[in-house]
């Protein structure tokens, strides 16, 4: 069985596996010596992480997700749904962001838990 939630696809009502939508953008870490870093936000799950490369961003948030899934029994957190995609999308084109939105897949057993 395949559920939609908002920008979440998961697998299962039951687990915590499936595919999240992420804005991904490059912008000026200032607080990195300013270098230029990868961001990917999740609003389905309300976190984000960064890292030098888009690849790294990915993997990063991808980690983060599974922190936060890790807090509640599988298949119970509580996703944002679209309409926090719609309003992170919204914050970055006022400020004149750049970004995309990919995805990244979470499965197998977290090690979180």
């Amino acid at each position: 069985m395949v559920m939609q939630q908002g920008s979440v696809l998961l697998a299962s009502p039951s687990s915590d596996e499936g595919t999240f939508q992420v804005v991904v953008s490059y912008y000026d870490g200032a607080d990195f010596d300013g270098d230029w870093r990868w961001s990917a936000d999740c609003p389905a799950v309300g976190c984000a992480s960064d890292g030098r490369t888009r690849q790294e961003a990915l993997v990063m948030v991808q980690d983060a997700i599974k922190g936060m899934l890790a807090e509640y029994p599988p298949g119970q957190y509580p996703y944002r749904g679209a309409a926090a995609m719609a309003q992170v999308r919204a914050e970055y084109e006022a400020e004149g962001w750049a970004y995309d939105i990919d995805v990244v897949t979470v499965s197998g057993p977290n090690p979180y838990r």
